[in-house]
This record gives C-alpha cells, sequence and structure tokens, in this order.
C-alpha cells in the first residue's frame, strides 16, 4: 500500500539523533559549562540513536542522566530503546520523564498551589460573563455555544499574558520562597502585572483588547497553570544550587514547537541550569528531510536541498500531496483511498494530525455505501 505524507512543520514524535552529536563528550560536573545543542533528523532511526547518544553522555559523565521529554507519548518507547542499547547491565537506565511528570515531582511540591484545571477556569470566566451580558455583544457571541467557546479563548489569550509576564518574575527562589506562603508568591505575580498591566493597555487599544486585560488582571493568581509551571520549574534550580549531590546531566528534548513566549522561558530557565549543571538540548533539523521551505533553515542551497529531499521521498513509494485549505485536503484523502480501492487494495489506514480532518474524511467516505466498512478511531490522531 502506497502511503500519503502530508508534512506540516510541527514535529513528529519519531526522532532521530545526527552522528555528529554522539561524537560530542559530555563534560564533567566539577564546573559550569556552556550548554550543548545536538542536532535531531526525526527518521525511523531515531530512538535508537538517541539511546546511544544519551549513553554516551551517561559514560562520559559518570552520571545518571535526567532526561525530560516534552509530552509523555516517546515515553516508553524511548526508555525500551535505552534498554536495548545498553552496553553494560551495572549501568542504571537513565532517568527519563515527560515535563508535566517532571514538574509533579518538584522538590517544593508540597508547598507548590493545587494549579486550577482548564474547565474551572472556563467555568470561572462563563460564570463572570453571566453578569455582564454586554460582554458578550462586545465579542459577537450568540447563544451558550458562543458564550462557552468565548470563555475558552479568553482563558487561552490569558495563558499568552501570562506568559509574556513570567520573564519578569524572579530565578531565583529566595525571591520565590514557596515555604514562607504562598501570598508570597501571589504578591510577586501581583507586582509583575501592575507592571506588565500599563505597556500592555497602550498596546492593545480596542475595547475587546481592553476587556481582555481586564480580565487578565483581575482572575489570575498563584493557582494558574503557567505560573505553577514556572515555580516548579525555580523549586528544581534552587535544589540543583544548594544540594550538589542532586546535579546530573540536564537532556533536554524538543520534539513540538512550542509558542514563542513558552520557548523564551523554557531558555531563561536552561540558561539558569548552566550554573549549576551541564544541558544538553536535542533540537529539530528537518534540513535533510524537510519538504516545504518553512521547515528548513535559511541558508542559499535551500531550494537545491528541498528537490533533493523530495526525490528521496519518491524513492521510497511516498507520495506528498499540499492543499490551502481544510476542505481541500479532505477532499484529496479522500480521492487518493478511493484511487487505492480502484486498484484493488482492501486493507487502507488514514492518520490524521487533526481529528477534524479525520471525521471529514469519514464523512465523504460515506457516500461509497455500505460496501465499503471503516473501522472509525477518530480518538486517535498521529500525535497519539
Amino acid at each position: 500500500m502506497d502511503e500519503i505524507a502530508h508534512q506540516r512543520a510541527i514535529p513528529n514524535p519519531i526522532l532521530s539523533i545526527s552522528h555528529d552529536s554522539c561524537q560530542n563528550p559530555a563534560p564533567a560536573l566539577s564546573e559550569p559549562v556552556a550548554m550543548q545543542t545536538h542536532l535531531i533528523i526525526p527518521n525511523h532511526d531515531a530512538l535508537t540513536q538517541m539511546a546511544q547518544n544519551i549513553w554516551a553522555i551517561a559514560a562520559a559523565s559518570n552520571e545518571r542522566p535526567l532526561v525530560i521529554l516534552p509530552t509523555a507519548g516517546p515515553n516508553l518507547s524511548l526508555r525500551l530503546a535505552l534498554e536495548a542499547n545498553r552496553a553494560s547491565n551495572t549501568m542504571p537506565l537513565p532517568e527519563v520523564h515527560s515535563l508535566a511528570d517532571w514538574l509533579a515531582l518538584a522538590p517544593n511540591g508540597l508547598h507548590l498551589p493545587m494549579p486550577q484545571s482548564h474547565t474551572e477556569r472556563i467555568l470561572q470566566t462563563y460564570a463572570t460573563m453571566q453578569t455582564h451580558p454586554n460582554l458578550r455583544a462586545w465579542f459577537t457571541a450568540e447563544g451558550e455555544g458562543g458564550a462557552w467557546s468565548l470563555a475558552s479563548a479568553i482563558v487561552s489569550a490569558c495563558d499568552l499574558l501570562s506568559q509574556s509576564v513570567l520573564p519578569q518574575l524572579a530565578w531565583n527562589i529566595e525571591q520565590l520562597d514557596l515555604e514562607q506562603g504562598i501570598e508570597q508568591v501571589q504578591s510577586k505575580l501581583t507586582q509583575a502585572i501592575t507592571e506588565a498591566y500599563p505597556r500592555l493597555a497602550q498596546e492593545l487599544v480596542t475595547k475587546e483588547s481592553a476587556v481582555l486585560l481586564a480580565y487578565w488582571r483581575y482572575l489570575s493568581s498563584e493557582r494558574d497553570p503557567i505560573m505553577t509551571q514556572h515555580l516548579a520549574l525555580v523549586s528544581h534550580l534552587h535544589q540543583w544550587k544548594m544540594n550538589p549531590e542532586t546535579r546530573r546531566p540536564l537532556i533536554w528534548i524538543e520534539t513540538i514547537e512550542e509558542n514563542e513566549s513558552q520557548a523564551r522561558s523554557y531558555e531563561g530557565f536552561l540558561g539558569h541550569c548552566e550554573a549549576f549543571i551541564p544541558v544538553h538540548r536535542f533540537v529539530m533539523d528537518w534540513n535533510s528531510i524537510g519538504l516545504w521551505p518553512e521547515t528548513m533553515d535559511t541558508h542559499a542551497s535551500k531550494d537545491e536541498q528541498l528537490q533533493i529531499n523530495r526525490s528521496a521521498l519518491l524513492e521510497k513509494h511516498m507520495t506528498c500531496l499540499s492543499a490551502k485549505r481544510f476542505e481541500d485536503l479532505a477532499w484529496e484523502a479522500t480521492r487518493c483511498i478511493e484511487s487505492h480501492l480502484l486498484a484493488g487494495r482492501t486493507q487502507i489506514a488514514l492518520v490524521a494530525q487533526d481529528r477534524l480532518l479525520a471525521r471529514r474524511t469519514r464523512a465523504l467516505l460515506a457516500r461509497f455505501g455500505s460496501g465499503l466498512s471503516i473501522e472509525d478511531e477518530t480518538g486517535w490522531k498521529l500525535s497519539t
């Protein structure tokens, strides 16, 4: 069965590390060192090469590295690859966590505030909107469905605003001492918001923007997920600063594209980590496999490299189709499946990066009638 490849700039969970990165020995823990960046090629051989690279860092430092993944999806696969590539049974497996799980293990976790769930925050925003009906009119939210969608959008926008003020919060645990009480942390957050509010108010001049800023200013608290994540990162920094025996190499794997504010926050955290531990960043490198200009770094031979990558794709019996609109992409997928059916193929898999795309394609396939049996599993998508 021919495969259909639809590539986006967002990376695939399947990873690979270039061989060059394995040649860089990991530094000793005796003194601060510059952060090392390793280029990761997202191809089929990724997990094995990643495991070999992690073991090389472990052997050079004689420490058990801490490996942080952005999501829990590749966690088990990476652990299995590490086990398969372990040179000696006497070496303990590196500690592998998703970012969320690792933050939940923060040293001062008992002092961290319990973060509000996304649903709680939407309900809080929706309740406020119910007492001010004119807000719906300003944002043209019609009916209950529109009000709920507006509440969700406001919560997401408030998170972006919170991320914009995080650089103003201290990375020093003495200035954000959880053991002194959460009131002190709330005071720091309030101070940062108060300082940022006039600047943002000048940049956002519409009535809708003013309302959004008001929501952000009065609904933000130390229980916001953005704030609790920052406090957990600060707590880990404090542990490495105060307890040298806890220091070991940190391997930070970047397989998803964060928004600009979140990326700056992580860069600030890793920059502060350099003072205490060796930091290794694994970043995506699409230059050798990218099919679209936006996936590649800017360089003189970009067009030539794109043609090489596309030619290599054709040699693998893969067809790459592009579409400008969501609806066009669903129709392209349907036509391709139809061509496979006409060619006599009876077992065809469709894996979409978006659930809505899978559902729309499923609806279009219904035109073929009852003769086509479809096992609908649209609860799954590529990232899961």
